[in-house]
Formats: C-alpha cells, sequence, structure tokens
C-alpha cells in the first residue's frame, strides 16, 4: 500500500519524465494535458466549470453564485470566450489576446462591459480572461471557470475549453428544459468530460422560471432519462433561476435557489478531493496514449528511405490535387441538386398558390351582387396580402426543412470527398491521420454543418420575414386601384363585375412575378452566402491540413541522435514503465 504523500512524489516524477518525451518529440497537446497534471498535483484550489451550450444561461448562472453582475451576458456566439474567476484582494481582469498578448484592466463593470455585444473590444480575439475578485465565495479556494459553449463554432475556443478541462475538478452542466442532451452536448460529455475523468457532474436545467410546476416536473425526468441513455447510469438533476434569485435578493427573501446549488456543488469537492489522485492517473494514461501514437508514426518515418518517403509524399500529393477537382464538383451539386432544386420547387409551388388564389377571387367577384368596387377597395387588397403571409408561412417550414436536409448532406459530402481519402492513404503509408476540423459528417452539430447552417436566414420567421416582397402591400394597392378607374366609367354592376375578371389575371400575375423575383433573390443569396463561407472554410482547412501533413512527413534528421531507432525504442520502454507503474497506483 502506498502512502498518500509518496504516490504523489511518484506521480510528479512520472510526469517530469512524460513530459520531457513529450517535448523532445513535439507532441504539444501531450504535454499541454502532462502540466495541467502537474499544476493540479501542485494547487489547493477547486477547478468549477460551468459547461452547456451557448445561451444556457451560464453566464447568468455565474453571476448569481458571486452575488453581482460581473460577467457581461449580452453576447454574441462569436464573442463568448473563457472566462476564469479566482480570488485575490487585488481585484484585476487580466486579458490573454488570440496572438499571445497579455494586458491587464482595471477590475470593474464598465471595463468588463467592453467585452459585451456593444462594447468597443473585439472579444473574438481574446483567447481567455481571468478575473480575481475579493469575493467570499472564492476565498476557501472556489476558481469558476465560464466557457463560451460546448457547440462554440470558433475552433480556437473549442480547443481553449477543451484544454481547460484537464485542470477543472468538477463541472456545472446547463440544460435546456425543452431539448435535455443535445447531440453535441452527448459527445462533448463522453468524449470530452468522461475522458478527462471529470466525473462529478451536477446537471442544471436553468432558466426554471419560464415553467410550472408540472413542466419543470416533465422536463427533469426528461433530462434524468436522456443523461442515464448517454451515460449509462443516473445523475443529479436540479432546476435553477437567476431571475429569481435576484428577485429574492432584491425583496431580502431567502435565495431558495442559491442555497440548493451551494449545497450540491459542496459534497461534489469533497468527492473531487478525494478522487483527484485518480483523476490526474488518468490524464497522464491519456497523454500516454498520444505519446505512443506518436513515436509510431516516427518510427515509421525513421526507418523509410528517401525514396519511401517520396513515395508517401507523392501519394499524399495526388490526393490533394484531386481535392481541386472534388471541391469544383461539390459547388457544381450545391447548383443543381441544391439551389436549381429548391428554385424550381418554390416557383412550382407559388404558380399553383397564384392559380388558386386567381380561381377563389374570380368566384368571390361573382358573388358582389351589391358593390364590387367596396370589395376591391377594402377587403381584396387585405385577402391577397394575408393569403401571401399565410402562404410564405407554410413555404418557409418547407424551405427550411428542406436547407436542413441539404446541409447535412452536404457536411457528409465534404467528409466523404476530403477527409475520408486522406485519412485511408494515411493509414496506409502507416501514419496517424492530422486533425481535419470538419469532424463527424452526421453530426448536425459538427463544425463544418455549423459553417454552412449559419451562412444564411435558416429560422422559420426569418424566412416568412425576408419572403414578403418589400412593397407588395403598395403593389396590391396600386393593382386594384387601377381596376377601380376602370370601373367608374361602367354604370352597371353585372358590367363592372365582368370588367373586373377581365382585368384580373393582369393583375394577379404582375403580383406573382414580383413575389416570385423576390423570393428567387432570398434564396439566391443564401446560396451564395453558403457558398462564400465554405469557400473560406475549405481554404483554411486546406492550409492547416497541408501544414499538419507536411510537418507529419518531414523526415528527422540522421545526426538529430534523439529519434534515431535506439532512442526511439528507449522512450517507448521508459512510457511502458511509467504506464505500469500508474496502473499500480490505482
Amino acid at each position: 500500500m502506498h502512502s498518500g504523500g509518496n504516490v504523489i512524489k511518484q506521480l510528479k516524477n512520472n510526469a517530469v519524465n512524460l513530459l520531457r518525451i513529450s517535448k523532445a518529440i513535439n507532441n504539444n497537446p501531450a504535454s499541454s494535458i502532462i502540466s495541467a497534471a502537474q499544476k493540479t498535483l501542485e494547487r489547493t484550489t477547486f477547478h468549477l466549470a460551468v459547461l452547456g451550450e451557448f445561451k444556457r444561461g451560464k453566464t447568468s448562472l455565474v453571476n448569481s453564485i458571486l452575488g453581482d453582475n460581473y460577467l457581461p451576458t449580452d453576447v454574441l456566439p462569436n464573442t463568448a470566450i473563457i472566462t476564469v474567476i479566482e480570488y485575490g484582494k487585488m481585484e484585476a481582469c487580466n486579458l490573454t489576446w488570440e496572438d499571445g498578448r497579455k494586458e491587464e484592466w482595471q477590475m470593474n463593470i464598465d471595463s468588463l462591459k467592453r467585452l459585451g455585444a456593444e462594447g468597443d473590444i473585439d472579444a473574438s480575439k481574446i483567447r481567455h480572461l481571468i478575473l480575481t475578485l475579493d469575493n467570499p465565495i472564492l476565498k476557501d479556494g472556489l476558481v469558476i471557470i465560464d466557457t463560451p459553449g460546448v457547440n462554440d463554432i470558433s475552433q480556437s475556443r473549442v480547443e481553449v475549453t477543451n484544454g481547460i478541462l484537464p485542470h477543472c475538478d468538477a463541472a456545472l452542466f446547463l440544460l435546456d428544459a425543452a431539448a435535455p442532451i443535445t447531440r453535441s452536448e452527448a459527445d462533448f460529455l463522453t468524449t470530452k468530460v468522461l475522458n478527462h475523468k471529470i466525473d462529478e457532474l451536477l446537471f442544471i436545467i436553468s432558466k426554471a422560471d419560464r415553467l410550472n410546476d408540472n413542466e419543470l416536473n416533465e422536463s427533469i425526468e426528461g433530462a434524468q432519462s436522456r443523461i442515464k441513455e448517454v451515460l449509462g447510469h443516473s445523475r443529479k438533476v436540479i432546476t435553477y433561476s437567476s431571475i429569481n434569485v435576484a428577485i429574492q435578493k432584491e425583496q431580502g427573501e431567502i435565495l431558495t435557489d442559491l442555497e440548493l446549488l451551494i449545497e450540491q456543488i459542496l459534497p461534489l469537492r469533497e468527492k473531487a478531493t478525494i478522487d483527484k489522485t485518480k483523476r490526474v492517473i488518468s490524464n497522464l494514461k491519456l497523454a500516454i496514449d498520444m505519446i505512443l501514437d506518436e513515436l509510431e508514426s516516427i518510427f515509421i518515418l525513421t526507418e523509410a528511405d528517401d525514396e519511401q518517403v517520396r513515395q508517401i509524399q507523392e501519394r499524399i500529393s495526388i490526393e490533394q490535387t484531386e481535392f481541386k477537382t472534388r471541391f469544383e464538383r461539390l459547388k457544381t451539386s450545391i447548383e443543381m441538386v441544391g439551389r436549381q432544386t429548391l428554385l424550381k420547387m418554390v416557383d412550382k409551388s407559388i404558380t399553383r398558390f397564384f392559380e388558386n388564389l386567381k380561381h377563389d377571387l374570380e368566384n368571390q367577384i361573382r358573388m358582389q351582387d351589391q358593390n364590387v368596387e367596396a370589395f376591391f377597395k377594402r377587403v381584396l387588397p387585405v385577402q391577397i396580402e394575408r393569403s401571401l403571409r399565410q402562404f410564405s408561412e407554410g413555404k418557409a417550414s418547407e424551405i427550411k426543412a428542406y436547407i436542413d436536409r441539404f446541409v447535412s448532406h452536404l457536411a457528409e459530402e465534404y467528409t466523404k470527398n476530403f477527409k475520408v481519402p486522406l485519412k485511408l492513404n494515411m493509414e496506409q503509408t502507416g501514419l496517424d491521420m492530422p486533425d481535419w476540423k470538419s469532424s463527424v459528417a452526421n453530426d448536425e452539430d459538427s463544425p463544418i454543418n455549423k459553417i454552412l447552417s449559419n451562412a444564411g436566414p435558416l429560422a422559420v420567421g426569418a424566412i416568412v420575414g425576408s419572403f414578403i416582397a418589400p412593397g407588395i402591400g403598395t403593389l396590391i394597392g396600386g393593382q386594384a386601384g387601377q381596376i377601380l378607374g376602370m370601373l367608374s366609367n361602367k354604370k352597371q354592376n353585372d358590367a363592372k363585375i365582368t370588367e373586373c375578371i377581365s382585368q384580373l389575371p393582369t393583375m394577379i400575375d404582375e403580383i406573382q412575378s414580383h413575389f416570385m423575383n423576390h423570393s428567387s433573390g432570398v434564396i439566391n443569396n443564401w446560396f451564395n452566402s453558403m457558398l462564400n463561407a465554405l469557400e473560406k472554410y475549405h481554404m483554411v482547412q486546406q492550409g492547416q491540413m497541408n501544414s499538419q501533413i507536411e510537418n507529419r512527413l518531414a523526415k528527422p534528421s540522421e545526426n538529430n541522435s534523439q529519434f534515431n531507432k535506439e532512442q526511439l525504442a528507449a522512450y517507448k520502454q521508459e512510457i511502458m514503465e511509467i504506464y505500469n507503474t500508474l496502473n499500480s497506483k490505482e
């Protein structure tokens, strides 16, 4: 049996040796995990992450725990940043920019407002923020980490969020009452959170003030069922309302939700402290797997002669030259399968709608026995405009469903054409696959899906709003006015009805043409925006992939003794000895 002090000492030694090897082979991801493990062994603070998708109320929850609105909540998906809040008598706000620059601000509300939606700072350029607060709830070592969102569309912030996890002891995971545990949340939990042995999780249904008691109970039951399905076992689920806590505080009442939350955090901390060693061992093992994969790739290239390396490079190069052709084919598919199909579908629906509208209006005109002029002046324009809106609402839902399916198909095609062929070629050489940011094709929350989905207005309300052609009401009124002018020369109502019916097709055709041109413009604008976003995304991915492959295929110098066959074997043996030692400590 090992004493606690000896285990910590041995783990520190293991981490030092693993870090030496990971740095020798330039495996930065493994080095980051090992460094986090070292810091975890040294610190006495309790790091609590607040996780969940964007707009789950994470920042409001953090402000509620701290008892003041320290953090701006009016942020956009592209401005949300990771914020670490820790205790300190000297309050400060320390920023780390994406380019590595560090800056310190005076800690006050005005400073932090600069990071909000209306602020003058481009928060998307900030890597993370550290707030030092003289706050009593932080005084005993609690460190709160507010994250942007597990479904963030910024790859850099996703990487920072993932990089934070090895430093965390426990987490609050915020859920939406209507859709507990989305696909992206499930993936994040199983592949990231649990992978780093963050077992102390408290699931919170936020914004509970929006639901009544029955709805809250149903939401809790639904969340518990979904959590058990994803994790394989049950977890505690509570509800929380930052708004209710603020109202209770203002009225001097007991802060029920906050007290319950604090009560639930305490056992998380106790259990996380007990399991700290287990968590460190797990992360060190994760780093070992990464190092072994890297060593295998280096070994293959070290053993290969110049001609073999040249052949590998040529194979990958041929595959990459095909990318341009594939991408052009993909764009052609977007035009033919996507844009043209949707335009034809919408044009056909519009034509059918106006044919039916024309027929209905003719029947209504024939029924105007007394005053057809009054019908044209007051009823017909309103009726046409109302019918157009009803048609647009129904068609908007169809368009959204079509575009959602198309985006999913396009993400799958993108991965199939670019990730899979290159992955197979790399595996045939015995090398591991460099990271390709498009993620899983059939995951609706994958980065490539988000790039496509955010390229244009996809919400039904947005489509309806853009689908109703500007000035359509004026056009309808103008057309009706022209017909009214013609009717003034007719004395008999029957003659007026005949004149109306004869002029109606011209009126409807004019409105239809205007409406159809505008709707085509809305669809074309979305596809143009989506193509532009896809091309930019593809260029970034191509550049990153080329750089990674170039680094992977760079044959080690024969004079570089750290990469000779004997040294690689020595590294592997040392790592396996460490791995066995870690197993004995579990």
